[in-house]
């Protein structure tokens, strides 16, 4: 079975290789591939989510599977509760997709300055909703 060269330049496959990554192990979904490196440990992303104060509640509904998962991670001594293991991992998968997020930045900028000169044009038109109150 012939070996697919990989389409990585050699600097990177030699970088994950001495990480310990089989770079031919790599696949993408796209035309290209995108490598993550990601910290082996959660103790840094633990011991951040432990000084910050998270007083913001964010309801989410999650199949059965991630909620075992959860409850996993509750059970090795991970977290301390579902709702610790959901902000750990919500937190570290924001940070995985940050460059993704900062791609579309100047789109969401541009949609708000939109909303804001819809909402001045609809004022402008039918005027001020709140003196309706």
């Amino acid at each position: 079975m012939d070996e697919k060269p990989s389409p990585l330049p050699d600097a990177v496959s030699e970088a994950l290789e001495m990480l310990g990554v089989d770079p031919a192990s790599l696949q993408c979904d796209g035309e290209r591939p995108r490598v993550v490196v990601v910290h082996a440990g959660l103790d840094e992303a633990r011991r951040a989510l432990r000084e910050h104060n998270r007083d913001h509640v964010v309801m989410a509904r999650v199949d059965q599977a991630t909620a075992a998962q959860l409850d996993r991670w509750v059970a090795a001594g991970v977290a301390k509760s579902r709702s610790e293991a959901a902000a750990l991992f919500i937190g570290e998968g924001l940070k995985l997709r940050a460059n993704d997020l900062e791609r579309l930045s100047q789109a969401i900028d541009a949609l708000e300055v939109a909303k804001a000169r819809l909402r001045e044009e609809a004022s402008a038109i039918f005027g001020d909703p709140s003196a309706l109150d």
